[in-house]
């Protein structure tokens, strides 16, 4: 056996971010010995524009392609939606693939009763085995699977939990339930600093 070491990526400066473009998006020769700049990062630099201090964050720009692609409200709340509802709607078309057929307004539930159960418990993870009880739970019928190959919202640690990419993906979604509720609901839900700033 040995020892990993948790690395944290802080949040990127300026320099930072051209230089995680100019790797994402490689500029073609001809390009280059044109010196015309590179459509592809011309386009993202556009929209991390728009994001403000949030395109500083790593996990963010992990999903770029999934963000420039959507109009969006570009704050906190909008730029996180994109991000899951182009997950949503890219493991609904994996699963058509497999011959397994639901809606992303199904898969969506499933993925917030997971932040649920996550959020309120105490290691931020959710062991695999726990996920099919928990749908039966909330009556989310019909999915069988979640993907979590490729650029998931959701990844699985060595020992098998699962846990989400990044906490803000969890409580967008806590706060994406919570303001589907009938107004006077009673919450079980002590709200980050973050989550109070995005839901206001």
């Amino acid at each position: 056996g040995h020892t990993v070491r948790v690395m944290y990526l802080s949040l990127f400066n300026d320099t930072q971010v051209a230089a995680y473009l100019a790797k994402r998006y490689p500029t073609s020769w001809l390009n280059r010995r044109l010196g015309r700049p590179n459509p592809k990062i011309a386009k993202a630099q556009v929209t991390l524009e728009k994001m403000k201090d949030l395109h500083f964050r790593p996990m963010l720009l992990a999903h770029i392609d999934d963000i420039i692609e959507r109009e969006t409200n570009w704050n906190n709340y909008g730029i996180l939606g994109a991000l899951v509802d182009s997950w949503l709607e890219r493991e609904v078309v994996k699963a058509r693939v497999r011959r397994e057929y639901f809606s992303t307004e199904l898969l969506l539930s499933a993925c917030i009763a997971v932040a649920r159960h996550i959020y309120q418990g105490v290691d931020n993870v959710i062991i695999a085995a726990e996920i099919p009880e928990l749908l039966r739970h909330d009556q989310i019928v019909g999915l069988r699977s979640i993907d979590l190959s490729g650029r998931s919202l959701l990844n699985k640690r060595s020992d098998g939990a699962l846990r989400f990419a990044h906490t803000l993906i969890m409580e967008y979604l806590i706060i994406r339930w919570s303001t589907s509720l009938p107004q006077g609901t009673p919450l079980r839900v002590t709200p980050t600093a973050w989550m109070e700033e995005t839901a206001n």
